[in-house]
């Protein structure tokens, strides 16, 4: 990683002498990317590391001065001093300025005595940037000892510092207003719908039924292979569907491999951690105690937003949805009880905060009860006269499940008790919309089969939902009937 530049984008790197060679330094308001740097591991497959644009991070692209201490040189006594272009370059500044200055090498009618354009060496170990703006970690010289430094604190560290430090991954194209998690690029096209309007599942058909030509291999989500790919022992399609294997790669996300990890999907009975990590499905549904609980995702996408159902070390959930892991956390939402109530927080969220801190067995500083009493509180506090609770967040699981606790019958039993469906969902020929909230017996598939929302299609009672035909919102009539490709492969469902 960079300084605090580079916590979300490592940049990449050519190693020569100690060198970074960095790309696209010259930042313009519609790139995509920019200050890359490209890291080689053994398998000699390129891989490279950019920051992207936005977010609140202000970028000053005219310096007028080096940073860390690099060295300020104008071009034009760098010509008095007859420095090669190729000594430039291995200053560690970038590529287009060593560029820039071999352009008036090679030219001196392109420079003038009050040229005051200048390039930075970067003389401090571990530096590089147009400016020397960036500096390596683990106090490394050369950008790949930086990247093996920096997965390995990963491989070995703790994972809660990913909550302490770290932020969640989103894929942020596609926004999903629906859900207070952000989308993964592996949940769109994956066959479950997570957003309310079904963005995330719009146009897959053309993907899904694509075929392939006779010499290559078509994978089960419709992308394709040279035919020599398959069973190969190398993972080719996204999907792995290529290959036969026993495990799911739990050890990807420690190491700095593109098509391994970064652009694996997972199996669709798996939940995706947003880092090519996948875990079952009823490690996501962490609210549940039906099934022993297995290792969370590292980077613990499976508890944000509900930090308090941590079944392997309590936690309270911060605003961002990151987990806090320290216990007697002061959340500066929530002042002391007393004056909570003398405040204008809603009863929703007073209730709420009272639950979690139910949950969590008073992990935050200002809890005022504990399991027994905060039950007397809540059903002082809390209006619902069939006295429930949402618990996870609306919408945090798919756009359908809501899940209700009952406060009153909850010492001792950690369970949710209802499960309910409702809003819309794309179904084969038709959008179905919820009537009313419809009270689901199957708890176990919630907890099992990640596309537990899509009993809805199936069901039957005219009371409870409506079935639009007629709606531009829906899959296609002959989607996922069970047929095969032309060479005998399954499309993806």
């Amino acid at each position: 990683m960079l300084t605090p530049l580079l916590v979300t984008f490592t940049l990449i790197f050519t190693i020569t002498d100690g060198r970074v060679l960095l790309y696209n330094t010259d930042k313009k308001e519609a790139t995509d990317k920019f200050d890359c740097v490209y890291y080689v591991p053994n398998d000699g497959e390129e891989i490279s590391y950019c920051r992207r644009p936005g977010g609140n991070q202000s970028y000053n692209r005219h310096k007028n001065e080096c940073d860390n201490h690099g060295e300020k040189r104008l071009f034009r006594h760098l010509l008095n001093e007859e420095i090669h272009p190729n000594i430039v370059l291995k200053w560690s500044s970038s590529v287009e300025m060593a560029d820039l200055y071999a352009s008036v090498f090679y030219n001196y009618s392109l420079i003038d005595d009050d040229d005051d354009r200048f390039v930075c060496n970067c003389i401090k170990s571990g530096t590089f940037g147009k400016y020397c703006e960036y500096q390596l970690t683990h106090e490394a010289k050369l950008f790949s000892e930086a990247v093996t430094a920096q997965f390995e604190q990963k491989r070995t560290g703790d994972s809660w510092d990913t909550q302490r430090y770290g932020k969640i991954i989103c894929y942020e194209a596609l926004p999903c207003p629906s859900s207070p998690l952000c989308l993964d690029w592996r949940d769109i096209c994956d066959g479950a719908q997570e957003c309310l309007n079904g963005t995330d599942e719009e146009n897959c058909d053309k993907l899904e039924f694509n075929e392939c030509e006779n010499d290559e291999y078509r994978c089960t989500n419709g992308m394709c292979i040279p035919e020599e790919f398959w069973l190969d022992g190398d993972h080719d399609c996204m999907d792995w569907s290529d290959e036969y294997y026993s495990e799911h790669e739990q050890t990807c996300p420690f190491y700095p491999r593109a098509m391994e990890c970064d652009e694996h999907l997972c199996v669709n009975y798996m939940y995706s951690c947003g880092d090519g990590e996948c875990v079952y499905w009823e490690t996501r549904m962490a609210f549940q105690r039906v099934v022993e609980a297995r290792d969370d995702c590292f980077n613990k996408r499976n508890l944000n937003h509900m930090c308090e159902v941590s079944p392997h070390r309590s936690a309270w959930t911060l605003e961002s949805g990151l987990c806090c892991p320290d216990k007697d956390y002061d959340d500066p939402r929530y002042p002391a009880w007393n004056q909570i109530i003398a405040s204008n927080i809603s009863e929703y969220d007073k209730c709420q905060y009272l639950f979690r801190c139910v949950l969590s067995k008073n992990f935050e500083h200002n809890c005022p009860c504990n399991e027994r009493n905060c039950t007397e509180m809540m059903i002082h506090e809390c209006q619902d006269s069939e006295r429930l609770i949402v618990y996870p967040p609306q919408g945090l699981i798919n756009s359908n499940v809501i899940v209700k606790y009952n406060y009153t019958s909850f010492t001792g039993n950690l369970n949710f008790q209802y499960v309910y469906l409702s809003g819309s969902l794309k179904c084969r020929g038709y959008l179905i919309w919820t009537k009313a909230l419809g009270v689901v017996d199957e708890v176990d598939e919630l907890i099992l089969d990640r596309r537990f929302n899509h009993v809805l299609c199936e069901t039957k009672s005219s009371g409870l939902v409506y079935r639009y035909f007629e709606s531009p919102h829906k899959n296609h009539q002959f989607c996922w009937n069970y047929s095969l490709t032309f060479n005998r492969r399954p499309y993806a469902v």
